[in-house]
């Protein structure tokens, strides 16, 4: 199935960051007593509909050997977070030097780092808990590995108690769905959360959804009366109930969710199929299948934006804001989202070339 994957998939990645990107920066968008559009923009879907691809491809005889699943992610995902997360820990006091972090700053409270502090959060970074504000974005990919992992184990236990695959589908549905009504009353009606651990059973439930519609169901995203049904149920839910915060994992009501954040998906997967060949699809693909390294890095292409701002004398704002507070200026947001996706496209290209030159040096010798 991965290899049979349509470009739409990948558009639909690099749309959701695309939004994720915008939500970062300190908009202020247009708002009426019907419907906040920054809700519409990013705000009612964006990182749920990353959970749901995330399901997409997940093949069953894999996931419910949970040895084999947590060796496969530990080095597909669970490595790839330390890649960054260490190496942002190591230069926190760098960071706050060059002016990148400020210690006035109260959201996030920022002091500089001891010997005993720098050794703290790398060990925090390692058993998923790190908080360094300049990655703070890869919140999504430590709740996705837990998510990922939880989600073997389930299918394991109850793939051991199912009498037969309709009814093991059926348990672990129930079971998945009572995890995350559980955890999002817990955080929404009484605010007990504890953060990368609530919003994991929601992180969960999203997986197996994106794991239904693409497998079970085997939806074609093809139906242009069932998107524009899909557009409609999306904006009345976001006239009704606003956006959602999963990092927090706030929402009003799980249907908020699973209607809302599939509805929208369709809606991208339908467009992606339809700009799949043409360049503006291309692009966004490319986008989408580096879609993690715009996650750990769009905040440094923010600073780097602000810092040339300055430079130029344009007035980019304080460089120590991580999320850039650029009032109602749509030229500064355009600006922002550039080099926000853009930065991390760049460093990444540059560091492929430089790797493959050292591997063919190395072969050379």
């Amino acid at each position: 199935m991965e290899n049979n994957r349509s470009l739409s998939v990948d558009i639909t990645k690099g749309t959701a960051i695309i939004a994720i990107v915008l939500g970062h920066i300190a908009f202020s968008y247009p708002s009426c007593s019907l419907v906040h559009c920054g809700d519409l923009v990013f705000g009612l879907w964006h990182v749920a509909v990353f959970f749901i691809v995330a399901g997409f491809f997940i093949k069953e005889e894999q996931l419910v050997q949970p040895k084999l699943w947590f060796k496969k992610k530990f080095s597909s995902l669970y490595l790839k977070i330390l890649y960054f997360y260490v190496p942002a820990v190591l230069l926190h006091n760098v960071l706050i030097k060059i002016g990148w972090y400020s210690l006035e700053s109260t959201d996030p409270v920022i002091n500089t780092y001891s010997m005993m502090d720098f050794a703290k959060q790398t060990v925090l970074a390692i058993c998923l808990g790190g908080r360094e504000p300049i990655v703070g974005a890869m919140w999504f990919v430590y709740v996705l590995f837990m998510a990922l992992i939880g989600l073997s184990i389930v299918s394991w236990a109850i793939k051991k108690i199912a009498k037969n695959d309709r009814q093991y589908e059926w348990m672990r549905f129930i079971a998945l769905l009572t995890m995350c009504m559980i955890a999002g009353i817990l955080s929404n009606k009484y605010g007990l959360t504890i953060r990368r651990f609530s919003n994991t059973f929601t992180a969960m439930l999203l997986i197996y959804v994106g794991k239904i519609m693409y497998q079970k169901i085997k939806l074609s995203f093809n139906n242009g009366y069932l998107a524009i049904v899909c557009g409609l149920v999306a904006f009345e839910v976001a006239c009704m109930l606003g956006g959602v915060a999963l990092n927090g994992n706030e929402y009003k009501d799980i249907l908020q969710l699973l209607v809302a954040a599939p509805a929208v998906l369709y809606i991208i997967m339908y467009i992606g199929k339809h700009i799949e060949a043409n360049v503006v699809g291309k692009a966004i693909a490319y986008i989408g299948k580096d879609s993690f390294y715009v996650m750990a890095l769009h905040f440094v292409g923010f600073k780097l934006c602000s810092l040339s701002l300055n430079i130029a004398g344009c007035g980019g704002g304080n460089l120590a804001d991580l999320t850039p507070n650029i009032g109602n200026n749509i030229s500064l947001l355009l600006l922002y989202a550039v080099f926000g996706v853009g930065f991390p496209l760049v460093f990444m290209w540059g560091f492929r070339i430089v790797k493959t030159l050292f591997e063919i040096k190395n072969r050379i010798r």
